[in-house]
């Protein structure tokens, strides 16, 4: 992806007109952590997921979010890997 579709993808996205699009899309070239966020809230989102389906059998949707956030928080960190296994 290059800048400017990044420009692109973030106007088209996020709703964001283009001087703050293309500071995003840039800061996206140079800033390791940017991925690291990126990739933490997909990890978050795809674990929250699948967390639904599996809870979805056993209790209501409001339970079943409520219950992720009270074990991923107890964990005090974010390891994805742990709370997966667990």
């Amino acid at each position: 992806m290059t800048v400017e579709d990044a420009t692109k993808f973030f106007q088209d996205n996020c709703y964001y007109e283009e001087k703050p699009s293309r500071a995003e899309a840039m800061r996206g070239t140079f800033d390791p952590g940017y991925l690291n966020y990126t990739l933490g809230k997909l990890q978050i989102l795809k674990l929250r997921d699948d967390y639904k389906v599996q809870a979805d059998s056993i209790a209501p949707r409001a339970d079943a979010e409520r219950q992720i956030e009270v074990e991923r928080s107890a964990l005090g960190v974010d390891l994805f890997g742990v709370v997966r296994i667990a």
